[in-house]
């Protein structure tokens, strides 16, 4: 299941009330051992317990808000959500790090594998495209080698922290515009927006500095 819960969760009620309260489809790499209160984090356990997986990608979507402008032509502080399909340039499917739990279903008896992946800074692309609130993330996309090592290599943890802020170059991700019903749809039909500002491509003439550069 795609949003991690942790062991304490044993009933489908407790399990829908988490979900209501809280998001956990995707952790900060920042955050894996202790969260923004200097607590421990609800990733740790599985971070020291080695429960590392990989989760397959061939594209990720995002929304770019854009202020909505009135009629005077001012902007306001409302926004409009455009989604985006990011890819990568020269490769079919990559690879997310993740971490997962077990969790025992005490009514029915199921064990069910519940998952996150990883995020880190944003890249001068997703800063854009993921530009909501100024939370500037994306996710975390190893190399294949590197891909192994997170999930066979039995890495320590100091290592899955650097595995998990893994960022890649905007020049090698395209990108497009699809259609706002790909949820509904279940399909990204890709499509144009009149009203929404280009994404600025000055990245691909500059050497772009990562903080944390693909291994």
């Amino acid at each position: 299941m795609w949003g991690y819960l942790p062991g304490a969760i044993k009933t489908h009620d407790e399990a829908q009330a988490f979900i209501r309260s809280y998001t956990t489809m995707n952790f900060k790499s920042e955050n894996m051992l202790t969260n923004d209160k200097g607590n421990k984090s609800m990733w740790a356990n599985a971070v020291e317990a080695g429960r590392t997986c990989l989760v397959l990608s061939t594209g990720m979507v995002e929304n770019r808000h854009i202020n909505k402008i009135e009629k005077k032509g001012e902007p306001l502080k409302a926004t409009e959500a455009f989604p985006y399909m990011v890819t990568m340039k020269d490769r079919e499917y990559w690879w997310l790090p993740g971490l997962y739990n077990q969790v025992l279903d005490q009514e029915t008896g199921e064990l069910v594998y519940t998952f996150a992946f990883a995020t880190t800074k944003a890249n001068a692309l997703f800063r854009q495209i993921h530009n909501k609130d100024n939370k500037w993330r994306m996710p975390a996309i190893p190399s294949d080698d590197v891909a192994y090592e997170w999930l066979l290599g039995n890495p320590s943890v100091q290592r899955m922290q650097e595995i998990a802020r893994t960022q890649v170059m905007s020049k090698d991700m395209d990108f497009c515009t699809i259609t706002k019903e790909y949820l509904t749809q279940r399909d990204a039909n890709p499509t144009n927006y009149d009203t929404l500002p280009p994404i600025d491509l000055t990245y691909l003439n500059i050497a772009e500095e990562l903080i944390y550069p693909a291994a």
